[in-house]
């Protein structure tokens, strides 16, 4: 058990190792890009955080990470993608699948282990109590074909669906976009708090079927929708 554990660690400080020197080199790497034009820098900067988040999947030596995509989605058709929150790696995960992305979260954003690199290279938007103050720069980075990232649930949630805001359900049908659900599933410690790395464990992500606006089958507005699609996710858990 004790060399097992002590596996684990090694594991753990050589993917902690690799995540520095890249990180590094993407710092660098970046600075040779400001002669582009503010557009052609935010583009990069995207595919930089994607390619970026597989490497950090890839290092990640202690989870087993699978992804269904039985609707074959391609993501390039931009949507409002929510998904369930379970651990640390979720953020990681679903930014590795696209590269343009908008993450957008409340005043208590989700602490992940390259969140300072999101700030540099990800577009990040704390939704405003009053949505409307941020859907013009939404629609704006809608039309250069960013989808917006949310997690309905606010909080990281590993055993249960917890309660869906109605905040991603809402700027779906302002922006009349397609809502596209993610799933997440995870075995493991590691999804305690204070636990990741210290555990082995697995993780799948399954991408759902898209969700369209004229769609009635989950409500009629933005609120039904919440709490429809929010017992359809305790459906498949």
């Amino acid at each position: 058990m004790k060399f097992k554990l002590f596996l684990i660690y090694i594991r753990y400080l050589f993917s902690l190792l690799l995540f520095s020197l890249v990180s590094q080199l993407l710092t660098v790497l970046t600075l040779f890009i400001f002669l582009l034009n503010n557009k052609s820098i935010q583009g990069f900067r995207s595919l930089v955080l994607m390619w970026f988040a597989r490497f950090v999947n890839t290092i990640n030596f202690n989870l087993h990470i699978k992804k269904y995509n039985e609707t074959n989605e391609k993501f390039k058709i931009p949507s409002v993608i929510i998904s369930n929150h379970v651990s640390l790696v979720d953020i990681s995960i679903i930014l590795s699948l696209a590269p343009k992305l908008i993450i957008v979260t409340n005043a208590n954003l989700m602490h992940s282990r390259f969140y300072w690199l999101l700030k540099k290279y990800a577009p990040i938007i704390e939704l405003a109590d009053n949505v409307e103050n941020s859907l013009q720069h939404l629609k704006h980075m809608q039309q250069q074909g960013y989808s917006i990232l949310v997690f309905p649930e606010s909080k990281r949630s590993p055993h249960k669906i917890q309660r869906f805001h109605k905040s991603a359900f809402m700027l779906a049908e302002k922006l009349n976009m397609d809502i596209l659900p993610l799933l997440i599933k995870a075995e493991g410690a590691f999804v305690n708090k204070h636990s990741f790395y210290r555990y082995a464990g697995k993780i799948q992500i399954n991408i759902l079927h898209r969700i369209t606006p004229d769609n009635k089958d989950f409500g009629d507005n933005y609120s039904e929708r919440a709490k429809n699609i929010c017992e359809y996710y305790r459906s498949l858990r």
